[in-house]
């Protein structure tokens, strides 16, 4: 799934020397983690990411639809989120699992990784990281317009030791266009936390 690039205007390649110095040469990190174990649509990769993973935030759940998720919530009571990310300098953003890139995660991979071979005969892996390079300056304006509305509506949070975002306005004053039309699937709100059940891990190759 790497260089999944979206389509951008060519006029805007070079124009970095127009950038606000304050979002210069930085990169920025998240995580999505909402208060319903949510996952997010990112619009600009075009993909439904994993959400943090906290089994006290489950208020009601069918249990009885999705075997051996009681013994995953005791194995693994705190999953993370994926990560969002965006070099600036190195103008490439993606999206990477903390089970893979962390040596925390690393350790709760293990033990939902002993779950599923032991209540489904399953292996299951990380999600594979995703990479877009050569941004334009409509791509990376659009992905950290994104990455600031999923943390300000409550979708994502910062990653420990990664710079704030930018402000809102700093973002919009940076030279490129941002695309208005990213599809994301519509979900009844009513039955949110309840979404048709999908894979947080992707059967290992």
């Amino acid at each position: 799934m790497a260089n999944q690039n979206s389509t951008g205007s060519s006029n805007s390649n070079n124009q970095q020397s127009n950038r606000p110095a304050s979002v210069t040469k930085q990169r920025y990190a998240i995580e999505v983690a909402h208060k319903r174990n949510n996952g997010l649509m990112f619009g600009p990769l075009s993909q439904r990411l994993r959400g943090r993973w906290e089994a006290n935030k489950i208020v009601r759940f069918p249990i009885s639809e999705n075997s051996g998720l009681a013994g995953l919530m005791d194995a693994a009571p705190e999953i993370p989120g994926m990560y969002i990310w965006i070099d600036l300098e190195k103008r490439s953003a993606g999206a990477k699992d903390p089970l893979e890139c962390t040596e925390s995660g690393k350790r709760i991979m293990a033990k939902i990784q002993s779950h599923y071979k032991q209540v489904e005969s399953a292996v299951v892996s990380p999600a594979e990281p995703i990479e877009i390079t050569g941004m334009t300056d409509d791509q990376i304006k659009d992905f950290l317009y994104w990455m600031r509305r999923s943390v300000d509506d409550g979708h994502a949070v910062a990653v420990a030791n990664s710079p704030e975002l930018p402000p809102m306005e700093k973002i919009k004053q940076m030279p490129g266009r941002r695309t208005l039309n990213h599809a994301f699937p519509t979900t009844n709100p009513e039955t949110r936390q309840f979404e048709e059940p999908y894979e947080f891990f992707v059967p290992a190759k």
